[in-house]
């Protein structure tokens, strides 16, 4: 039977020093039947040009230019808007990708019969360690992942570790936001998929600089969408009625995070009487020692998250 398109979708910004290595990687895949859409999100720094000249070298590279930077959600959509495969995945233009990636979530998807397929990341870093469990392969039904049995929990919330069929964004699109749009949108594609297969190869090679967005310093409104971001996860896995004390933790983190970047007190006190808030509503599952220790003595609470983190 012969395999069908995979169109992949690249968001370009600014990422000059890095997209021609993304692209290489991917152009290198085994998985010959590839369309590549680069989408240049109106950088400044000669990225657009470089789309361009890129797409003029391979007939399964296409470019698309934005009018005006919309964000990373945007460009995805505007790529989802072009794309004619019958398979969809996402890149982030300053990483690159192991060349078996896209055979085997496809041969997963195929052989499991799945919606969605994924596998985990490796960070390429001299500064983050990497985290990470060989768990094998797991499939999961109707929408639910066991976050317990993933190579590393955050590998649930990455768009780019996964391949979709083209059905699951048919009436789907990424929120316009510069932040913690990936992160939105993971309850609504969950809920799409009967089932999904997962591999804990790591076939993703996430790089991790100062300059990516995630570690710049935080802006309230960045953590206001992550924090939003984590609720609507929770919200989900509460409806499901699956490990949603875990999911409640992480809305915890969130709101301690954003505490812990601001040092000042009104600052403070409204992420404080915010998780306050989602605590009261979902008591049963937020509970823990960690909660109550944030909602008692945030400070003691933070100061123990900093130093584990630094661990």
């Amino acid at each position: 039977m012969p395999r069908e398109l995979i169109s992949i979708i690249i968001p370009v910004y600014n990422a000059g020093k890095y997209l021609e290595d993304c692209v290489s990687s991917v152009l290198r895949s085994t998985y010959e039947q590839l369309e590549v859409i680069l989408v240049d999100d109106c950088s400044t720094d000669g990225s657009g040009l470089l789309c361009d000249r890129l797409s003029a070298q391979d007939a399964r590279l296409k470019a698309i230019h934005c009018q005006g930077n919309g964000g990373p959600g945007r460009a995805r959509n505007v790529g989802l808007d072009h794309m004619t495969g019958g398979y969809v995945a996402f890149v982030d233009a300053d990483d690159t990708i192991h060349p078996e990636m896209y055979e085997r979530l496809y041969d997963l998807l195929q052989t499991h019969q799945a919606d969605i397929s994924f596998c985990s990341r490796k960070v390429v870093s001299d500064w983050l360690a990497d985290e990470h469990a060989d768990t094998g392969v797991s499939v999961f039904e109707n929408g639910v992942v066991d976050v317990a049995r993933l190579g590393n929990s955050t590998d649930l919330e990455s768009t780019f570790l996964k391949l979709y069929r083209k059905a699951i964004f048919s009436h789907l699109r990424f929120p316009e936001s510069h932040w913690a749009e990936d992160l939105f949108i993971v309850p609504d594609y969950l809920a799409q998929a009967s089932r999904i297969a997962y591999t804990s190869e790591q076939l993703y090679f996430y790089s991790v600089r100062k300059d990516n967005i995630s570690f710049k310093p935080p802006t309230r409104k960045r953590l206001d969408f992550q924090i939003l971001g984590y609720e609507k996860l929770y919200r989900y896995f509460q409806q499901k009625a699956f490990d949603s004390c875990r999911f409640a933790r992480y809305v915890l983190f969130s709101y301690a995070q954003a505490w812990l970047s601001f040092g000042d007190v009104k600052t403070r006190f409204h992420y404080w009487k915010g998780y306050v808030s989602f605590f009261a509503k979902h008591t049963g599952d937020a509970s823990s020692k960690g909660s109550l220790l944030f909602l008692l003595a945030p400070q003691i609470y933070c100061s123990l998250m900093r130093y584990r983190q630094k661990k």
